[in-house]
């Protein structure tokens, strides 16, 4: 039997028919990383509140039970939480997140969804608002990414461009977090991709700036955990 020969002008979709499938990427790409840098700044503020809440409740109980048996309880009870949380909840969150996120950028299947985001929130809370000896960078990071991840595969996006708005997530996670949104934009070029376009760029500026604003509006601009003072 004669094999037909198809034209390739057949075989592949036409630019109309790819800008009708993925809505203009590019300007597409922009409305995400707004919407991106806006759901990031609501989670840096969740992150900050949550941890200076756990930790506030934790200083004011010092004046009623002794400090020698509060600390190491709460640190306890904290810790057996927060790993369980991620053991039955999000193995993914294990660790600080930075290099779960170099991963995924980097071609490895991993998750970075809703999932990862709620329960990287909550353990990071957990942990850090019960003393453990923890940071915030890596958990913002891992959160933002995880956001952006979600948000890429609930909007028509262009497969190409969803690595690109994955780093933007991190950058707005990092930029809210620590209301340093030119520190987020470096932090991506630098450390976690090495081919940086113009829309990379412009889309984790975007993300950044506006993460740093929603969380500077909704939670201040000060760095610290807003611990309140107890007499102890």
């Amino acid at each position: 039997m004669p094999y037909i020969t198809i034209p390739k002008q057949f075989r592949e979709p036409s630019r109309i028919i790819k800008s009708q499938l993925f809505l203009k990427p590019r300007r597409l790409a922009i409305f995400e990383a707004c919407l991106i840098g806006l759901v990031a700044g609501i989670a840096g503020v969740l992150l900050k509140s949550g941890v200076g809440w756990l930790g506030s409740w934790r200083v004011a109980s010092s004046a009623l039970i002794p400090v020698w048996i509060l600390l190491p309880s709460v640190g306890l009870v904290g810790g057996f939480l927060t790993g369980l949380l991620v053991e039955r909840l999000a193995p993914e969150t294990a660790g600080s997140g930075i290099p779960h996120v170099k991963a995924a950028l980097g071609g490895v299947n991993l998750a970075l969804d809703l999932r990862v985001a709620v329960a990287k929130l909550l353990t990071t809370i957990l942990a850090v608002g019960s003393g453990l000896s923890l940071g915030r960078q890596g958990p913002t990071v891992q959160i933002g990414a995880s956001l952006a991840g979600w948000i890429g595969h609930l909007m028509p996006t262009s497969p190409d461009y969803r690595r690109q708005l994955i780093a933007c997530g991190a950058a707005a996670g990092l930029a809210a977090g620590f209301n340093a949104p030119i520190a987020g934009v470096l932090f991506v070029v630098e450390e976690l991709l090495q081919d940086v376009s113009g829309l990379t760029l412009g889309t984790a500026i975007i993300a950044s700036f506006i993460g740093a604003v929603v969380s500077q509006l909704l939670g201040g601009d000060s760095l610290n955990l807003n611990l309140r003072e107890y007499p102890i």
